[in-house]
């Protein structure tokens, strides 16, 4: 199986609900426009706060390519780890094949695990700072109250 599989199956998901959202309200899409989706469910896999990301239109992505084989690129706001809302960009490589639409990059599920991992590493380095700045507020004062007692 692929590195890239779940992401894409947990993506095919996503993207089926949203194409019945769309049908519920009798909107038919362009093989672009469910490129487009597509490529956005994709991206929802990455993010730490899918609930809070915010695409443009179809309309604002490049989508490049045709008869199934397409490379799309947009951009998404979404908030980070810490709340703060940044803007990311994306661009990935999806295919449709036999009406099933799945990603082809193999980046997509290194980028999940790679940005997962530097999230625990940034947690234990502000443990170890908050810590070190505790210490040392606790120093300066002893320093403090040392050198007034002379």
């Amino acid at each position: 199986m692929d590195n890239y599989s779940n992401t894409s199956e947990l993506a095919k998901l996503q993207f089926n609900k949203k194409i019945e959202e769309y049908q519920e309200k009798n909107i038919t899409l362009s093989e672009r426009d469910e490129a487009a989706l597509f490529a956005q469910c994709v991206e929802l896999q990455v993010l730490k706060a899918p609930a809070s990301a915010v695409f443009p239109s179809f309309d604002e992505m490049v989508v490049n390519g045709s008869d199934g084989h397409y490379s799309v690129s947009g951009f998404v706001d979404s908030q980070n780890s810490y709340g703060a809302t940044i803007r990311s960009s994306f661009t990935y490589n999806i295919e449709k094949t036999e009406g099933q639409w799945k990603c082809t990059d193999t980046f997509v599920d290194s980028a999940s695990q790679i940005s997962s991992q530097l999230n625990s590493n940034m947690v234990s380095n502000s443990i170890l700072w908050w810590i070190l700045s505790i210490a040392g507020t606790i120093i300066t004062y002893f320093i403090i109250s040392a050198s007034l007692d002379f």
